[in-house]
C-alpha cells in the first residue's frame, strides 16, 4: 500500500513538471492577454474614445480606447490608464538617457522620487538603445530576485 501512496505522489508531481506549471520560465508569459470584453468594447470605436465593458468579476469598468502592446484598441479604465502613461514616461526617459551614447556606456535616469539611478546603455526589444539601471541589491537573474 505505502509503494502505491509513493507512486501516486511520483506521478503526480510528473504532471505538475509536465504541465509546464513548474517549469515555465519566468516572462514567458510576461505580460497578460488584454481581456476579450475589454476588446469588443472599442470594436467598433476610434483611439480615445469613452468605452465601457463588464470585467471577471461582474464590475462595470468605464475608460477610454487605447491601443494595445500588441497593437490591438481595448477599453482601459483610468487605474490602467495612469499605469500605461507612468510606463511611457519611464521608457522615454530611458531613451532619452542613451541618446548619443554607445552600447554599453553609462548612463543615468532620474526616478520619480528625484534619485538618480545609475546604469548602462543596451538594446531593448525594438534594438533601441535604452538605459538599464543597475541594481547591486539584487542579484542577477529573474525579477524576483533567484537565480536563472
Amino acid at each position: 500500500m505505502k509503494s502505491n501512496t509513493t507512486i501516486a505522489i511520483f506521478v503526480a508531481i510528473l504532471a505538475l513538471l509536465m504541465s509546464g506549471t513548474i517549469l515555465a520560465k519566468p516572462g514567458d508569459n510576461k505580460h497578460r492577454k488584454t481581456p476579450e470584453a475589454a476588446l469588443n468594447a472599442c470594436a467598433d470605436l476610434t483611439e480615445n474614445a469613452a468605452c465601457s465593458f463588464t470585467n471577471r468579476k461582474d464590475k462595470q469598468v468605464s475608460g477610454v480606447c487605447l491601443v494595445t502592446r500588441n497593437d490591438d484598441l481595448a477599453c482601459a479604465s483610468e487605474a490602467r490608464q495612469a499605469r500605461m502613461e507612468k510606463r511611457q514616461q519611464k521608457q522615454a526617459a530611458s531613451l532619452a538617457a542613451c541618446a548619443g551614447l554607445a552600447l554599453e556606456d553609462s548612463c543615468a535616469v532620474t526616478n520619480p522620487a528625484g534619485e538618480e539611478r545609475l546604469g548602462s546603455c543596451n538594446m531593448n526589444r525594438n534594438e533601441e538603445l535604452v538605459c538599464r539601471i543597475s541594481r547591486p541589491d539584487r542579484p542577477k537573474g529573474n525579477r524576483n530576485g533567484s537565480e536563472s
